[in-house]
């Protein structure tokens, strides 16, 4: 005996949207696998840039650094070389 809520909730075609459903988990469920392995990617992408940037910015650190201290010994010099004259 087939329950009254059963047939009000799916018809007496249920096979039909049985067949729908099917259908359209089959068409978007490969679309959602795709675009979670793309975030995947992406995300593990994003992670090697970021090592990279926190790479360049201790490089660019150092940089800093010894191009201050260049400039402190030029600045040291040229005063010496006007205090000579």
């Amino acid at each position: 005996m087939i329950n009254a809520g059963f047939l009000a909730l799916f018809g007496g075609n249920s096979g039909v949207e049985v067949s729908v459903i099917l259908v359209v988990v089959g068409i978007f469920l490969p679309l959602a696998l795709k675009a979670s392995k793309d975030m995947q990617s992406a995300a593990r992408h994003m992670g090697r840039l970021d090592a990279e940037v926190a790479g360049n910015k201790e490089e660019l650190k150092e940089l800093k650094e010894s191009h201050k201290s260049i400039f402190q010994f030029l600045l040291n010099n040229s005063q010496s070389f006007r205090d000579s004259r």
